[in-house]
């Protein structure tokens, strides 16, 4: 028996952590789940990861994509479960990786499950990759099963690279043009202030008002930056309480350019989870816990939780959404024809593939729409700057009289 430390995340959002004393990972897992806990990390209690001493959160998203769609591959060509994790952990020897596929092939050797083996993992390996995983070792197509999981990793994978990259360049421009202003207001303004000083006279309102500012600018400094980091750090420990995600995440849906793609990200996200987890044969109540907490934000989650329990109450799963207020008519009146049907799965599916084509619409206009806002934003404030700097200079006359 061992002793280890452990972080999860209670059935309402809040942080739970200690020590249990059991003979492995899987175990303490084990453990959590009765309570009704979803693990964040487990680690022995002298500080070292069950994993060779390796961190659990080391893998990347290409590196867990890879594994899934190797072993896949694999298993597709009649290759044992144990041969193949073998051939993996082989392929990750020299990594860090190496020593947490290492320890699925221990687990797996010594009897359990592939997916409890993964369990003990849960900074690597959501629910929902688990649940499919269980599935298909039920029903006996682990190997479709995991290329389920990998295509769901990389379509994730593809949406957010897409949404990162389309945004870097507004946020390039406006945070160039940021700095060219401060570098404007903080050396080239002064001087200009100087030599207008030393001509006399009295300098045109919209120029004193830029000297002014200048001025202040020059003389709290460090004040402003120090507030700024101040604000940066508070805002960052905020944002690792439930609360604080819970609040920047209803804040992303208040923001009119911004709500649109963040709402129909997490509708695509939710009904290509649920969708693929009832294809695979998970139940459909445990299909929604483990979908809804897979929508990638918190608001929506809280929002979206009661949906499992209503529709174990006996009501369709299309009503329980509809209800929800978040899920668009369309889309409802889909999710209701997919029940009626039987074909409820295939109809997520085509709900989540259609919403993802509305956020590749949606970014467009975002992102147009960012650009033109911070080209507006760096041209008013540049053309502020040069105006009142040059409006002296054609009452030079009226300056030296």
């Amino acid at each position: 028996m061992a002793e280890f430390k452990f972080k999860a995340r209670n059935a309402a959002g809040g942080e739970e952590q200690g020590l249990l004393t059991a003979e492995s990972r899987k175990a303490i897992a084990e453990i959590l789940d009765r309570r009704g806990w979803f693990p964040i990390s487990i680690e022995s209690a002298d500080g070292a990861s069950a994993a060779g001493g390796v961190s659990s959160d080391r893998w990347s998203r290409r590196e867990r994509t890879s594994f899934f769609r190797q072993l896949s591959d694999l298993l597709s060509a009649g290759v044992p479960l144990e041969k193949g994790l073998q051939s993996i952990a082989g392929q990750l020897e020299d990594r860090p990786s190496g020593h947490v596929a290492k320890s699925i092939l221990g687990e797996v050797q010594g009897g359990s499950a592939l997916h409890d083996a993964m369990r003990a993992f849960p900074k690597i390996f959501d629910t929902s990759a688990i649940e499919l995983v269980r599935a298909g070792e039920a029903g006996g197509f682990l190997d479709l099963a995991l290329t389920r999981v990998a295509d769901f990793a990389e379509e994730e994978a593809a949406l957010r690279s897409k949404i990162v990259t389309s945004l870097a360049y507004p946020m390039i421009v406006l945070c160039l043009g940021t700095l060219a202003v401060a570098f404007l207001l903080v050396y080239f303004v002064p001087q200009f202030g100087e030599i207008y000083k030393d001509m006399g006279g009295e300098l045109p309102a919209i120029t004193q008002v830029l000297v002014g500012f200048s001025n202040f600018l020059r003389g709290n400094l460090l004040y402003i930056v120090a507030v700024v980091g101040v604000v940066g750090v508070f805002l960052g420990m905020r944002l690792q309480t439930p609360e604080g995600r819970v609040a920047f995440d209803y804040l992303k849906l208040r923001i009119p350019i911004l709500k649109t793609l963040v709402a129909k990200t997490a509708i695509a996200r939710f009904a290509r989870s649920l969708g693929l987890l009832l294809q695979s044969g998970v139940p459909i109540l445990k299909a929604l816990e483990i979908a809804v907490k897979g929508c990638g934000n918190l608001h929506f989650e809280q929002r979206l939780e009661p949906v499992a329990e209503r529709v174990g109450e006996g009501i369709s799963v299309a009503r329980a959404l509809g209800q929800t207020g978040l899920i668009p008519r369309h889309a409802v009146d889909m999710t209701a024809t997919g029940e009626e049907s039987g074909t409820l799965d295939k109809v997520l599916i085509r709900i989540s593939q259609a919403f993802e084509r509305e956020v590749n619409e949606s970014l467009q206009l975002l992102v147009t729409s960012l650009e033109i806002l911070a080209l507006v934003f760096v041209g008013s404030v540049v053309g502020f700057v040069v105006v009142a700097m040059l409006l002296p200079v054609f009452t030079l006359n009226t300056l030296v009289h």
